[in-house]
């Protein structure tokens, strides 16, 4: 493994890890209980957080020395593990669903760049109106 070089390159890997390892401390945080911390600062030195319960409770017992203390939230229900994971299939779909339509508008716009649409030709997909995008439909 070596670093990236491309400072681009290097911001969109560190975003996408980043939201990778979020999701995976708040995977740790419901199928386990654990009160969970993660800090990390960006390229281009942005700090991100997460914690559960918050990140300065877990700070905040972790720099205080109370490790005895008694955690910061209450015991959770049991269907409270089953809700925050359907929540989050929700949102992966949601995610996908969104990025397809991201994907599709991308190649409409392509599309539109040929000569073939005639008067719809190198037009922006958000700037037609309905006649120009009914010419659209197969």
């Amino acid at each position: 493994m070596k670093a990236i070089q491309k400072e681009a390159a290097r911001q969109v890997c560190f975003s996408k890890r980043r939201a990778g390892v979020f999701k995976k401390a708040s995977e740790l945080f419901v199928l386990c209980g654990a009160e969970i911390a993660v800090l990390a600062f960006s390229p281009s030195g942005k700090p991100f957080s997460y914690g559960h319960p918050s990140v300065e409770s877990i700070l905040e017992r972790f720099f205080g020395g109370s490790a005895d203390a008694a955690p910061a939230t209450p015991p959770r229900h049991p269907l409270s593990a089953v809700l925050v994971q359907a929540l989050g299939r929700q949102e992966k779909e949601l995610r996908e669903r969104l990025e397809a339509g991201k994907r599709r508008k991308a190649a409409l716009e392509e599309a539109l760049r040929g000569p073939q649409w005639g008067p719809v030709g190198g037009a922006d997909v958000e700037e037609l109106g309905l006649p120009e995008l009914d010419l659209l439909q197969p």
